[in-house]
Parts: C-alpha cells; sequence; structure tokens
C-alpha cells in the first residue's frame, strides 16, 4: 500500500515516502499523487535490482523525488486555483 511503505529499503527513502503521502493528504492529492506514482516507470529500478542491489535504493530515491517534485507542481496549481476563486481576479 502507497501510505505504508516497508522501512526496509532505508530511511532516507522511507522518510521521502512519508512526506510525500503526508502531503498529499494534507492538500487533498492523494489520488493525484497516486497515479504520478503509478506512471513513473520501474522497469529500470527492476533491471538495477538483478545487477547491483544498492544501486536499487539509489535509483527509488530519485524515483521519489521527481514524484515529490510533479507534486510541488500540483500543490501550485491547487493553491494558484484556490486564490483566484477567494480573490477573484485573473482566470486563466
Amino acid at each position: 500500500m502507497i501510505d505504508k511503505p516497508t522501512k526496509t529499503i532505508g530511511s532516507e527513502l522511507y522518510t521521502a515516502r512519508i512526506q510525500n503521502m503526508a502531503t498529499a493528504q494534507y492538500f487533498g492529492l492523494v489520488k493525484e499523487y497516486s497515479e504520478i506514482l503509478n506512471q513513473t516507470p520501474i522497469w529500470e529500478e527492476i533491471e538495477l535490482h538483478k545487477e547491483k542491489p544498492t544501486e536499487l535504493q539509489k535509483a527509488q530515491l530519485i524515483r521519489i523525488y521527481k514524484v515529490r517534485k510533479e507534486l510541488n507542481k500540483l500543490i501550485q496549481e491547487k493553491l494558484n486555483k484556490e486564490k483566484i476563486l477567494k480573490f477573484g481576479g485573473n482566470k486563466k
């Protein structure tokens, strides 16, 4: 389950996953976050796991940070929409 990652991969990866999910829950973007997470390619991670297990952790961490970047864009869009609705203004 996405909101309950295992802690076996490493504490930094675990912390990044928890922070992403908590942020998505706070802003009400869990569904969108899950979609982004599922769209990111994982085949590269599978290949790395066969060759070098330690590289798998690095690849997963990079993936989580890329997802975080997309999550931040979603949050910015949501906040901009709320600002427009609250204060009026240019509705692009």
